[in-house]
């Protein structure tokens, strides 16, 4: 028997008035997972909550989101949480992914894999679970926030419509594609979550491509970290990314983030 599929429902930030808190702490619980791996070298080693201003620009970022989904004035920035709902209908089977293009903020997609470690696991995956914030519908069901995506509509995000290796490619970006684009900013899995998180990631990135598909855009950008164990850049070419440039940004410490643009086509679709 194939083990059971979890299914992930991505939906708009600010609709839970914990979504904040909630994508401080993911960041955070990125930062020993990223040093035990190797790759302390793409975020640091510093929680993010202790950086100047991150929590602040954190809440800001929620609701700009919120402002632009309602009213298209703003920024172009759409922040998503991916949950997974718990208690009786954890591990539901037998869903197909999916995205509601009416826009209500939420899209459902389905990964394999939720049930990749032991039983040991598990039970210390259900304690710490246990513990984590949950959200509540009116009807009584519980969700539990594995995962977030930030995305850009037709704009990139600063460190790469500011860097001169990369400018002749985003403004190309800008000339071609007559329908649009969407960047996508950041994905973040939240590694207290165990294995709920495992497949979040995938599912944001195809929840993305479905919005960008829905509303007519031509591709997908986004950037990932180049250094490390280099596992970043064949992760994105599993799902249709191509390379585009490799680039470097210099942080304020003097230090060098080695990087790559990548690009996903969706004119064939």
């Amino acid at each position: 028997m194939s083990p059971p599929r979890t299914v992930f429902h991505v939906r708009d930030a600010g609709l839970w008035p914990h979504d904040a808190d909630f994508m401080v702490a993911a960041f955070d619980s990125t930062i020993p997972h990223l040093a035990a791996a190797g790759n302390v070298g793409q975020w640091g080693d510093q929680p993010f909550s202790d950086k100047d201003g991150f929590v602040h620009d954190t809440h800001e970022d929620v609701r700009l989101s919120e402002a632009y989904r309602l009213t298209g004035v703003g920024q172009p920035v759409r922040t998503f949480i991916a949950e997974v709902r718990i208690g009786q209908d954890d591990n539901n089977n037998g869903a197909n992914s999916s995205y509601n293009n009416d826009d209500d903020g939420v899209a459902a997609a389905v990964d394999g894999g939720g049930s990749e470690h032991g039983n040991g696991e598990k039970r210390r995956d259900d304690h710490r679970q246990a513990a984590l914030p949950t959200r509540t519908t009116p009807s009584g069901a519980r969700y539990l926030p594995v995962g977030l995506m930030t995305i850009r509509d037709g704009a990139f995000s600063r460190h790469v419509s500011a860097n001169l290796q990369l400018r002749p490619h985003t403004q190309r970006a800008r000339d071609e594609h007559s329908g649009g684009f969407i960047y996508i900013d950041v994905v973040v899995t939240d590694f207290r979550a165990g294995r709920h998180r495992v497949g979040a990631g995938a599912a944001l990135l195809r929840a993305a491509t479905a919005y960008a598909r829905d509303r007519g855009r031509r591709a997908v950008y986004l950037d990932c970290w180049t250094g490390g164990t280099r596992k970043l850049v064949p992760y994105y070419e599993s799902f249709g990314f191509q390379s585009v440039q490799d680039f470097a940004a210099k942080r304020k410490d003097g230090s060098v983030w080695p990087g790559k643009l990548m690009r996903l086509d969706l004119h064939g679709e």
